[in-house]
């Protein structure tokens, strides 16, 4: 599917949930760490994410980019789902939602080129896997205990990205982009008699790489940051284990070193980060027995060995954005 702009990590089979007695806000464990990460991002591509704001410009209408005291940002809300959606791929994870309808037409509001006006049926299979199940306090998996979701907080905060004052914004065409049809997600049948598209198999959690054929759908005109911004922000863990600040520095880009694709237009070649610098990793709170020497190199190692630990998908993940196991 990488001729579309994008590609899939591989699900794995089962979900690895168990009680994490860490993933607590009210005290302080003695067997987990707080974490302090300043880190750096170069924007390698033109990157946008909207304010909800509209310029006008020369008699055009343009989408402004978010912004903080008016400074260009890419806003910590975004980045915390992007880091999120990583750290799903390369753990055994669930998808933090319901599964997707049973059923879809396509129809004049979702059409088809390849099976048009057929029904996209998905599979008991499909809609039973675990990844769809629901995580239920205290049994999380490794995503939901670490950041969050409903009946339990997150120990992650992720501030802005700050552009520096006065950084430069460029006024860009936006290529338009829709969803893939249910049927583009997964391998399917066709049963042409009924004309029923019948999805048996999950490709798996769907990333941009950028190499999308050009749209050919009128664009939008917006703001967008333009490619050699550095872009500033900080990451606070509570009660963390180093497994899990091993996951956070590999969903983060930091180690292993991958880019990240982010904002609107993903697969037009819009979005690319990459991570310029690490400007500071302290561990604020540190649990008995903590040895400063060899951290980096411990918590990788206490990722890669950890239950959660999903080594497909972080293969997957790294082959498709530039970084190496």
């Amino acid at each position: 599917m990488a001729r579309e702009g994008y590609e899939f990590v591989p699900l794995p089979d089962e979900v690895h949930r168990e009680v994490r007695p860490h993933a607590v806000l009210d005290r302080e464990r003695t067997d987990a760490m707080g974490v302090l990460l300043d880190v750096r991002y170069v924007a390698m591509e033109r990157v946008h994410i909207g304010s909800g704001f509209w310029n006008l410009r020369g008699g055009r209408a343009l989408r402004a980019v978010a912004r903080s005291n008016g400074r260009p940002v890419i806003p910590g809300s975004s980045m915390k789902g992007l880091i999120r959606a990583r750290y799903e791929a390369i753990t055994k994870s669930c998808v933090g939602h319901e599964p997707p309808k049973r059923k879809v037409t396509l129809d004049d509001q979702l059409p088809s080129r390849s099976h048009p006006y057929h029904q996209v049926v998905l599979s008991d299979a499909v809609v039973r896997h675990d990844v769809f199940a629901q995580c239920k306090p205290p049994m999380l998996c490794a995503a939901c205990a670490l950041f969050g979701r409903m009946s339990q907080r997150g120990r992650i905060s992720v501030h802005d990205l700050l552009a520096p004052e006065g950084a430069a914004l460029v006024d860009v065409e936006l290529p338009k982009r829709f969803s893939p049809r249910p049927h583009h997600l997964g391998h399917y049948t066709v049963r042409g008699e009924t004309a029923t598209l019948v999805v048996n198999e999950l490709r798996g959690r769907k990333f941009h790489v950028g190499d999308a054929p050009p749209s050919t759908v009128e664009p939008e005109y917006v703001e967008a940051i333009e490619p050699g911004t550095i872009l500033t922000g900080r990451i606070i863990c509570t009660n963390v284990t180093e497994a899990e600040v091993g996951g956070l520095l590999c969903a983060s880009g930091i180690s292993p070193a991958s880019s990240l694709k982010i904002g609107s237009a993903k697969a037009y070649r819009f979005g690319r980060l990459e991570v310029a610098g690490v400007g500071r990793l302290d561990v604020v709170k540190r649990p008995k027995g903590f040895q400063e020497n060899g951290f980096v190199e411990r918590i990788r190692e206490s990722f890669t060995r950890a239950k959660d630990y999903w080594k497909d998908g972080e293969a997957a993940l790294l082959g498709m954005h530039g970084g190496a196991t």
